[in-house]
């Protein structure tokens, strides 16, 4: 098997801990982990691996696995075109399978790089040395793995979605532009910067005074933290983009890993409301 030739864990009929989700195989890095990559084949029914997929997609701040790998082998296969798929989720049919062990060496490769920032990789080592460097560096995760707090300055220009953490207050009705208040509305955003897409960030307004806001993900139990302060015109802003690894997992890890990646590269940083751009951010720096 690819996998153990590598330097991976694997493990076959595969359930996620939340039991909601089986995997014809799985590949992590340590026993006890929540995997790396996980792998359902189907011969007949291409309709099985649609359903599998949407099982498995998850959230970016919930990941069953860091990529989602699915194999038709029943012959073409198009997907329907209402069933977009996030950049996690990987379907091969029987045409383009010649393409997945390359392809695995690709994303195995980049899987190290990503979280070699809580260990260090070094050059020039093959790729199964850098899985077994990889799978030293997470062993007992997330135990001795620091926080990150990392900040960028930006130029914000704020988007209609803005509207949705307006106040709800019964005394704004019928106000031209309804006020935006600090209060516990949350609203889903995806982050989406270069070729990465961050969803599932529930982000509130908790402060706005004399026209600047700060919205934040704080309240919520997860290890990542989204902050953006901003004044309400736009303009000037900050972006902190902040991990608490003692609450994370691997995939979480390389989640946050890949967020930051994009950024660091793209510059640009776009977040998505249910139907409407809230911010696009520039990054300086």
């Amino acid at each position: 098997m690819k996998g153990r030739g590598l330097g991976f864990y694997t493990e076959t009929s595969y359930m996620s801990p939340e039991g909601d989700a089986v995997a014809d195989v799985a590949w992590g890095l340590n026993a006890g982990q929540k995997p790396v990559f996980t792998f359902a084949f189907e011969e007949t029914d291409p309709t099985m691996i649609f359903a599998g997929a949407l099982q498995w997609v998850g959230s970016s701040t919930e990941p069953r696995s860091w990529m989602h790998i699915y194999v038709f082998l029943g012959g073409p296969l198009e997907a329907p075109a209402d069933l977009p798929f996030p950049s996690n989720i990987k379907i091969y049919d029987s045409q383009g399978i010649a393409d997945l062990p390359h392809d695995l060496e690709e994303l195995t490769a980049h899987m190290a790089q990503l979280l070699s920032r809580y260990g260090g990789l070094s050059t020039g080592v093959t790729l199964e040395e850098s899985v077994k460097l990889t799978t030293y560096i997470t062993e007992g995760w997330p135990r001795g793995k620091s926080n990150t707090r990392l900040s960028y300055r930006a130029s914000a220009r704020l988007g209609l979605g803005l509207l949705l953490f307006t106040s709800e207050n019964e005394d704004d009705e019928g106000a031209v532009k309804p006020p935006l208040r600090p209060s516990r509305n949350v609203v889903p955003l995806e982050v989406v910067s270069g070729g990465a897409n961050f969803g599932g960030a529930l982000i509130r307004l908790i402060e706005a005074e004399d026209g600047h806001l700060l919205f934040s993900t704080e309240h919520r139990n997860y290890p990542f933290i989204l902050r953006l302060k901003v004044a309400e015109r736009g303009g000037p802003s900050m972006l902190d983009l902040w991990f608490d690894a003692d609450k994370s997992n691997v995939p979480q890890a390389l989640e946050f890993s890949a967020l930051l990646e994009a950024v660091e590269s793209s510059k640009l940083v776009r977040l998505l409301g249910p139907s409407d751009e809230v911010a696009e951010l520039i990054i300086h720096g």
